[in-house]
């Protein structure tokens, strides 16, 4: 029996050797020193074996580990005939990846960084940057690369204004950042007191002036006390503080803020001669670049205006109305649109609404002008308005971007910062449902007319100039009044919310 067993087992491994030997004879793997590869792949299997003919039931005699690129001259049924070295044969095709070649420079579009800004000649100006942190572009948009970076409060020359964007140069970086986070550099007026002054010329003393002692270089014992000041240095009760050259007194405000230092001159830069407590009352006088002359007392000098609250008496309503860009700004442009025309056209068509009402409307331009963003803050202090609207419009690169949304800042006071947040979300509410646009949502955001602004203070975006359906909404008469008419309402609501 065991014999039998071994004679059928002879014959099965006899059989089974003669067909592995008949199945390798019939493989011809390609002269790689006639054929040239057809290209180079790389190794996506951990360990790739290498073998004597297209299966896995050839013998291996080798493997190429993971990531490394092979020569491949032949595939033919899902295996290739490669090389590695000194290795040569077959090895599974599905564990080989195609190398991407690299595209030649001269295919490469151009990059938008490499895009220069036209005509840059002269510096019209200086900016300070508001934001943390600042992107600097090669060109005037957020799809350009960024070049560096601006930190806050950081002093820029700027040389070119393109839409929304601002070409600036500081130092070796140049570039274009978003004229949103740029504010106007305070303007220092000319020092006309105290700036080391000059002696007064003093008359020849008479001749038996000789014959006085001169004045002790040490002072008396007495002058030491605290409590014994020299009369001459305390004035009389009834003083008032000079205010000539002020103008005439724009009324009350109160101070916003604890602490609030009161200036010899319109800047930080400028000695602090006293310091007034939050609620204060003060009288304005002048506004200037964010900086108001007041009086409180016997102090009298400059204080920001971002800390001073409005004094609006109960029965007078007043709104401050800034249409967007203008004059050389003209904003962002599409679909034939310019948003510097678009913002002035439902401004003024607000103002009407509002005065119609018995609503005073201080208007930071009612024509093609361009007042700068401390400007139109000004207009709504010195007006001693309850509320800052400015209206704006959108754009993106892309048109599918489209809607209303409007901004508040939450900095500053708290009463303040709740007032703006319920006046834009009175204003974004009636405005989505009257025109019809997505509702892209109140949201809060450092515009300098919102953040530095002591009013209650809201910007509108009414819709994308880019999206042709806003667009053509934001063209219509039809519109324009209803979006007019939204804004009066929102104005209305908010009168109704703070009780005048």
């Amino acid at each position: 029996m065991r014999k039998v067993i071994f004679f059928v087992l002879a014959i099965f491994l006899m059989f089974t050797s003669a067909g592995n030997i008949g199945y390798a004879a019939t493989v011809k793997p390609p002269d790689i020193k006639k054929v040239k590869p057809i290209g180079e792949r790389v190794v996506t299997a951990t360990s790739l074996y290498i073998r004597t003919g297209p299966s896995t039931k050839y013998k291996s005699v080798g493997y190429v580990k993971k990531n490394k690129k092979v020569k491949v001259y032949e595939i033919k049924k899902g295996w290739a005939y490669i090389t590695y070295g000194s290795k040569k044969g077959y090895a599974s095709a599905t564990y080989l990846k195609v190398v991407k070649k690299k595209a030649a420079p001269a295919k490469q579009k151009p990059t938008p960084a490499k895009k220069k800004p036209a005509a840059v000649k002269k510096k019209i100006g200086e900016r300070i940057v508001t934001a943390t942190t600042l992107n600097v572009r090669s060109g005037p948009g957020t799809k350009y690369k960024t070049v560096g970076q601006l930190k806050k409060n950081k002093k820029v020359n700027i040389y070119e204004i393109k839409g929304n964007w601002v070409y600036i140069i500081d130092g070796k970086l140049k570039g274009y950042v978003s004229k949103t986070y740029l504010k106007a550099v305070p303007a220092k007026k000319p020092t006309t007191t105290k700036p080391k002054p000059k002696p007064d010329p003093k008359p020849t003393p008479p001749k038996d002036n000789t014959n006085k002692p001169e004045k002790p270089t040490t002072p008396p014992k007495d002058t030491d006390k605290p409590t014994e000041p020299e009369k001459p240095v305390t004035p009389p009760k009834d003083d008032k503080p000079d205010v000539s050259g002020h103008g005439k007194s724009n009324g009350q405000r109160i101070v916003n803020v604890a602490g609030l230092n009161i200036r010899q001159g319109p800047s930080t830069s400028y000695k602090s001669i006293g310091v007034l407590k939050k609620d204060a009352k003060v009288t304005m006088y002048d506004i200037n670049a964010g900086w108001a002359f007041v009086t409180s007392g016997k102090l009298a000098g400059y204080v920001r205006t971002t800390y001073l609250q409005s004094t609006t008496p109960v029965n007078k309503r007043i709104i401050a109305l800034d249409a967007g860009h203008g004059g050389k700004d003209p904003g962002a442009s599409a679909n034939q649109l310019v948003e510097k025309d678009v913002t002035l056209n439902i401004a003024l068509r607000v103002q009407k609404l509002l005065k119609k009402a018995g609503i005073e409307v201080a208007m930071t331009r009612t024509g093609d002008t361009y007042p700068t963003l401390q400007d139109r803050i000004d207009v709504g202090v010195k007006a001693n308005a309850d509320a800052f609207i400015s209206i704006h419009c959108n754009t993106f690169s892309k048109e599918s971007a489209n809607g209303t949304e409007t901004y508040y800042n939450n900095g500053g006071p708290k009463d303040r910062a709740n007032d703006s947040k319920k006046l834009a979300s009175f204003i974004q509410t009636r405005l989505v449902k009257a025109i019809e646009t997505t509702n892209r949502g109140v949201k809060q955001q450092e515009y300098q007319v919102v953040k530095y602004n002591p009013l209650a203070a809201v910007l509108i975006e009414l819709g994308f100039l880019s999206n042709k359906e806003d667009a053509s909404k934001l063209a219509s008469d039809e519109y324009s009044d209803l979006a007019a008419q939204s804004i009066y309402q929102g104005v209305l609501d908010y009168y109704n919310y703070i009780g005048k």
